[in-house]
């Protein structure tokens, strides 16, 4: 199944677009909760370098990741996890990158303020999931990875910028790693109901997350 299609998981997903703040402005119009997924332009369309959420703003977060990776320093660990690999794959790989977001429609927080945050890391995690059953790899900057020979910077806070690591030194996880296949909170049949199997990715897995908890 392509991954980067418009419904892919049965979410409305924006055009595919330059990982830059004016074209992202002129594609992406939501303002609220979404996830969003990154890959190399020109490139393979269906390997994924990123697949992110955020429970805000989506238009704002994308803007903030095309900032940061699109600078002139490497950035720190934050206001953006992803954006120091998508510097330094920018920076020695040369690759450039585009973006696509879709909108996640949220309950209102009620008794259990965390559903809210259970659904958007799980539908991001199906995302992942997703991704390595139907093109049989992983994204390139989920799990922890980071770009080969060099160590993960800090929060700005604490001042540590990325830097080359000594000789024989290896990151904990680099972009060669091969992470254990991950679910949407195991997102499995044993999860769902008989009715749910037939179902998108996204709407089983909703169910199942009520079913769940």
């Amino acid at each position: 199944m392509p991954v980067n299609t418009k419904d892919w998981c049965g979410l409305q997903w924006t055009k595919w677009v330059p990982l830059q703040r004016e074209a992202i402005r002129q594609a992406v119009a939501h303002v609220g909760p979404g996830v969003y997924r990154i890959r190399y332009k020109g490139r393979n369309p269906n390997r994924f370098v990123y697949i992110g959420q955020t429970g805000r703003n989506l238009r704002a977060r994308l803007l903030t990741l095309a900032s940061c990776a699109n600078g002139l320093h490497c950035p720190y660990n934050d206001p953006h996890t992803a954006a120091p690999h998508l510097w330094l794959l920018r920076r020695f790989g040369k690759f450039q990158f585009e973006c696509s977001g879709a909108p996640i429609d949220l309950p209102r927080s009620g008794k259990k303020p965390n559903t809210v945050k259970q659904i958007l890391r799980g539908t991001e995690d199906m995302l992942l999931w997703r991704h390595r059953v139907d093109i049989n790899q992983s994204t390139v900057a989920n799990y922890g990875r980071f770009y080969p020979g060099y160590g993960r910077p800090s929060n700005r806070s604490k001042g540590r910028m990325a830097a080359r690591l000594k000789a024989g030194a290896a990151t904990r996880r680099d972009c060669h790693a091969r992470p254990r296949t991950r679910t949407p909170i195991e997102c499995s049949t044993r999860l769902q109901s008989p009715s749910t199997r037939t179902q998108s990715p996204t709407t089983a897995w909703r169910t199942s997350f009520s079913i769940r908890y």
